[in-house]
């Protein structure tokens, strides 16, 4: 048997499909599979959390102008012009 695709069908059962027809997976299969889509996930999301600090560390502006910003026009300028960058790059959950 030739070996097609993964598919999902309507029953929830996983299956492989061949080029004769539909073999469902076995609990085995299927608990593995799912522990690979969590372990991706929960990688993404690491990736994620360490990606957004080095995206707002290079948007935000430098300490002598976030300094100036402070003493020119005060803090709540400061931190008006530092949502910007929190906005934009927002903390993922």
């Amino acid at each position: 048997m030739k070996f097609v695709k993964l598919e999902d069908r309507v029953d929830g059962v996983l299956y492989h499909q061949y080029v004769d027809g539909f073999v469902a997976f076995t609990n085995a299969e299927t608990q593995a599979l799912n522990a690979e889509k969590a372990d991706a996930g929960a990688a993404a999301i690491e990736a994620l959390k360490v990606e957004y600090k080095h995206l707002r560390a290079e948007d935000y502006p430098s300490i002598q102008n976030q300094l100036d910003i402070i003493y020119n026009l005060g803090l709540d300028a400061w931190k008006v012009e530092i949502k910007k960058t929190k906005d934009k790059y927002p903390k993922p959950i």
